[in-house]
This record gives C-alpha cells, sequence and structure tokens, in this order.
C-alpha cells in the first residue's frame, strides 16, 4: 500500500471502523485552530501551529491521538484523561467508540498557547542576540578605528 501524501487519503485508507472517529478528530482540530497547517508526518496526520500541534492515527484496536509533548497538559487535563488509555504522549480511543470532541479541542487550544508562548520566549532570545550582535559590530568598527 503507498504512502498517503494528503490526510484525506490516509483516513480513506484505514479501517472502516475508524474513519468516522478520525474524521471528527481532524474536524476538531480544523475547527479550533483555524490558521492550523495540515500534512503527514511519520506516516500519519499531522497539524502545526507555531510548531507541532498534533497528530492523530489509526491503529488495529485504538485511535491515537498525539498531542501531549510536555507534562503540562498531562497535568492541566488529568482528570478528564481518566477514561481513557494514555501513554507517554497519547490519548488512546477503543475503536467503536465516541471521540471527546469538546476535550479534543480543549487540548487543542492549549497546546495553541504553549506554542504561541515558546514563539514569543524565541522572538525575545533574537531580540537581544541581534542588539548583542549591533553593539559588538560597533564596538568593532569603533576598536579598528584606532
Amino acid at each position: 500500500m503507498p504512502k498517503p501524501k494528503t490526510v484525506s487519503e490516509y483516513i480513506s485508507n484505514t479501517p472502516k471502523p475508524a474513519r468516522p472517529m478520525l474524521k471528527k478528530i481532524r474536524s476538531a482540530i480544523k475547527a479550533t485552530a483555524l490558521a492550523v497547517k495540515e500534512g503527514i508526518s511519520y506516516g500519519m496526520p499531522h497539524y502545526s501551529y507555531h510548531g507541532r500541534l498534533s497528530h492523530f492515527a489509526a491503529f488495529k484496536d485504538h485511535v491515537g491521538y498525539f498531542a501531549m509533548p510536555g507534562h503540562s497538559i498531562q497535568k492541566t487535563f488529568a482528570r478528564q484523561f481518566k477514561p481513557y488509555q494514555t501513554e507517554k504522549s497519547t490519548l488512546q480511543f477503543p475503536l467503536g467508540t465516541a471521540v471527546p470532541v469538546a476535550l479534543l479541542r480543549k487540548i487543542v487550544k492549549a497546546r495553541i498557547k504553549e506554542n504561541q508562548e515558546e514563539k514569543v520566549k524565541y522572538l525575545k532570545i533574537f531580540s537581544y542576540l541581534g542588539r548583542f550582535f549591533v553593539i559588538i559590530k560597533y564596538a568593532l568598527v569603533w576598536y579598528l578605528k584606532l
């Protein structure tokens, strides 16, 4: 079976019981993060917004939702994750069960906030570095004129 090039192609190639679940996850992500970029990464649907946002995939007995790279998401939503099997960075939904769309939307919003905070942090660092190099440039120019 050829590797899918689009998310629609990925979903259409999965077993029938997983398709409606994957479509709901996809809709929840796209409705929550309007400017999200969609693609295929690691052979599964991937979404990014100012960095990695989430992945999802169909497996033999479940659908996995990957969006918890740090402990902050796990801590924030710990009580809401109890009904579901979780792994390091994954929520697992058994095939044929309801997808918790409201929970997924909350997770996506939290990931967007995390990504935006990371972006601001890096912009500040680069801004300081830029100022530093300007100072170094002028110091070198002054020194070379001596």
